[in-house]
């Protein structure tokens, strides 16, 4: 355990703090507010798929997210993971595209809701199952 704690960079535990730190402040801005008065925060609606340019800081965000889940104590679901992942990836002028998308669980029957954030050709936060919703929003 102390060796991988002294082999991990300096840099992978900041943007863990920054995910936990910005997750809180997500947490909070999507428990009190609604959607219409945070949505211009979350980017412009765009109506087809645009892809930014690629970045490698894409990869730490989302290993920073992907371990912040393990330890944050608060609601972390896909919602809260692609909006963080999105303030971050603005902090380092990283253009995304956060996506909002629906499906019919096949066996309840009922409605599920998904939300991912792609840069570039990259799924930063969200893949798992992505494809089989249907998109109802995509913000840049």
């Amino acid at each position: 355990m102390l060796k991988k704690l002294f082999s991990t960079p300096l840099r992978a535990y900041i943007d863990v703090f920054e995910c936990i730190f910005t997750s809180a402040i997500v947490r909070l801005v999507i428990g009190f507010l609604p959607l219409r008065k945070f949505a211009g925060h979350l980017g412009t609606e765009v109506k087809k798929e645009e892809l930014p340019p690629s970045a490698a800081s894409s990869i730490n965000v989302a290993n920073a997210v992907s371990r912040s889940v393990r330890v944050i104590p608060w609601r972390f679901k896909c919602y809260e993971q692609a909006f963080t992942a999105k303030v971050m990836l603005r902090r380092r002028k990283i253009g995304t595209l956060l996506f909002f998308g629906v499906r019919k669980d096949p066996v309840t029957r009922n409605i599920e809701a998904h939300a991912w954030l792609k840069a570039a050709d990259r799924i930063v936060t969200g893949a798992k199952g992505s494809k089989s919703f249907e998109i109802i929003a995509i913000f840049e």
